[in-house]
């Protein structure tokens, strides 16, 4: 051995010493990095608000999808779980630009085709039944009637079963508001299973524990309810592409608001009044009710952006298991958090009232600026002066 060369001997309490300098510059903390996601119908629609123009439309959608996540993240600000904030970390977009990038576009396209066919054949049968058939007895035809919708119920008792572990959300606000129907349909059960498929087959997808697909499909429920507004799965947090969940684009803050209700499903929380947050009332409207309200009263809308007891227990619970570890982040103590948070706009500077309302209802909407009141709502109208309202809230600024 020469004079130069030195031999380290390591043992468990050297070892263990380094271990404890090394953490003692750390500190772990909450964050999710989170992936937002753009349908081929999302991306038209701003197509249509830029006149055509692709480059103006990709960014335009850019920048609304960066409005939509600060403001989930502000909301998850203004949550403490066990004292410490889940901090929310924009981990990128993805805009579908082509019909063949879409994650459900393909699905609903089969579904469709799929659709007619099974009308046409039942037209055909029809038919086929009406030359073929002399007499019609009664008692058969009401026999036959009656099976058929028997065997409607066991279809519908089985895929009640299935989508157990999902829930979702309605938005009664908007249900009694907004009379503007989505062209495209789709269940919302369906969507979320393509996109997770379409989250573990893509390649080069921005870094990510949670992605958020923003859709103009307007899903369905099980039971073929438009109410529904978006779906997830429960307590998959950090599971590749199951932590995902989809949300139907109704436009601005109440966009953010399901999307910020989906994400608190992956976390592990359930619907306020429901098994383990039984003693939670959904009515009370907090972030995890069952329908999602944007109402006037200055309590309730205070809530929405909150959780209630109930939910911030089943999520700390739920972040104690070793699949949600992702959570949990090493940080050097004294780092800067968020440098650029006092510089950054806050939503409504970005996505100005203008925009919002054609976001959520269509290019030829506009704010109704004389018929604004002191609360938290957007009057938006057309050119035949029909308002609607969709509520801003929180778009201005943080509640």
């Amino acid at each position: 051995m020469g004079q130069d060369d030195r031999v380290i001997h390591y043992t468990n309490e050297t070892i263990h010493g380094m271990k404890t300098n090394y953490n003692s510059n750390k500190t772990q903390e909450l964050s999710l990095d989170v992936l937002v996601v753009s349908d081929f119908l999302t991306y038209q629609a701003f197509l249509e608000m830029t006149n055509g123009d692709s480059h103006k439309a990709v960014h335009d959608l850019k920048v609304y999808l960066q409005a939509v996540f600060d403001q989930v993240k502000i909301i998850y600000d203004g949550i403490s779980f066990n004292n410490e904030t889940l901090h929310m970390v924009f981990a990128g977009t993805y805009i579908s630009t082509q019909e063949r990038d879409c994650p459900l576009w393909l699905s609903w396209a089969e579904d469709e085709e799929e659709r007619v066919l099974n009308e046409e054949i039942r037209r055909l049968e029809e038919d086929e039944s009406r030359w073929n058939s002399t007499v019609e007895d009664e008692e058969f035809m009401n026999t036959t009637a009656l099976d058929s919708n028997s065997t409607e119920q066991l279809i519908s008792s089985e895929r009640r079963k299935k989508l157990r572990k999902f829930v979702d959300v309605t938005l009664e606000e908007m249900q009694e508001n907004n009379s503007t129907e989505m062209a495209l349909k789709m269940d919302s059960k369906k969507a979320v299973d393509k996109f997770t498929i379409w989250l573990k087959e893509q390649q080069g997808l921005p870094r990510h524990e949670h992605a958020v697909l923003i859709t103009k499909f307007d899903l369905i429920s099980i039971n073929g309810n438009s109410a529904t507004q978006g779906m997830a799965y429960v307590g998959n947090i950090c599971e590749n592409g199951d932590s995902s969940s989809v949300v139907e684009d109704i436009g601005a803050g109440l966009t953010s608001l399901i999307v910020a209700h989906e994400i608190g499903h992956s976390l592990g929380a359930l619907h306020d009044g429901a098994y383990e947050s039984a003693d939670c009332d959904s009515n009370d409207n907090y972030l995890m009710a069952v329908a999602v309200s944007g109402s006037a009263d200055h309590q309730s809308f205070l809530n929405s952006r909150k959780m209630s007891n109930c939910s911030i227990n089943s999520i700390i619970e739920n972040l104690k298991e070793p699949t949600a570890s992702c959570v949990k982040k090493w940080k050097t103590k004294g780092s800067e958090k968020n440098a650029q948070k006092d510089f950054m706009k806050k939503p409504g500077e970005t996505v100005n009232l203008a925009r919002q309302c054609q976001i959520a209802f269509g290019p030829t909407f506009k704010p109704c600026l004389r018929l604004m009141v002191p609360i938290a709502v957007i009057i938006c109208g057309a050119s035949k002066a029909f308002a609607f309202r969709t509520p801003r809230n929180g778009w201005t600024a943080k509640t």
